[in-house]
């Protein structure tokens, strides 16, 4: 009998850990977009830049956090240096992604307030006011992969006027398509000097079914010990 009920509270709790391994991108997982910027300048004129946009996960840790590896390609043929960040898989900033098992919730460690779904597509905004500029950002993510399919960046300046406009729309990923393959990028690039490396020391905590993962199993461990105390 108590080895029957050690069994049915293993099979309840065997899911918990399913959902979290499956809910976090892996190694090897990217994400490629096209993002224009416009830039408004005060003489009624605007600048025009496009570029692809690379995000890949060069290696993901057992706590939750991994190595992001993210570059801008001019489309004009260079590209800024490649740059690195330490973050947290279930929201990171430079890895346009949310967990499936967070999206109708708000982001805190991000600052990302949800707002709607619409067609199985979650919005998420954020607003942040940097030396008198508002800075508006958007994402909306696919409800399935947890992938922004468009992420857009406003700013406002003074009287209202919007300074510039950069819209990143999703070209391809292979998290939810194994069969996705990271195009040549470089081919035909000028590949920059230096690279920096961003190591985000005020990670956000993993999210919370980390957490009640904690709480089932330590659960689980009292159950089973009374069980066998009797």
């Amino acid at each position: 009998m108590r080895i029957f009920l050690i069994f049915l509270i293993l099979l309840f709790l065997f899911p918990t850990f399913i959902i979290i391994s499956s809910s976090l991108p892996s190694t090897g997982n990217f994400i490629v977009y096209n993002e224009t910027s416009v830039i408004f300048l005060n003489n009624g004129s605007t600048v025009i830049q496009r570029f692809i946009f690379l995000q890949q996960v060069d290696e993901a840790f057992p706590n939750g956090t991994g190595l992001i590896e993210f570059t801008y390609f001019y489309v004009n043929g260079s590209y800024y240096s490649t740059s690195y960040s330490i973050e947290n898989l279930s929201a990171p900033p430079n890895f346009y992604y949310i967990s499936p098992n967070l999206l109708g919730k708000n982001i805190p460690c991000r600052g990302l307030s949800f707002k709607y779904v619409k067609n199985d597509v979650y919005l998420y905004c954020s607003t942040h006011v940097v030396q008198g500029v508002t800075i508006i950002y958007k994402m909306w993510i696919n409800g399935t992969t947890g992938v922004a399919e468009k992420v857009q960046t406003l700013q406002i300046g003074a009287g209202n006027r919007l300074v510039s406009n950069a819209t990143a729309t999703l070209w391809i990923t292979n998290i939810g398509n194994q069969h996705a393959t990271l195009p040549d990028l470089y081919k035909g690039y000028t590949q920059a000097k230096a690279f920096t490396v961003n190591i985000n020391d005020t990670l956000c905590s993993i999210h919370h079914l980390v957490l009640e993962s904690l709480v089932a199993i330590l659960l689980t461990l009292v159950l089973i010990f009374l069980i066998f105390r009797r």
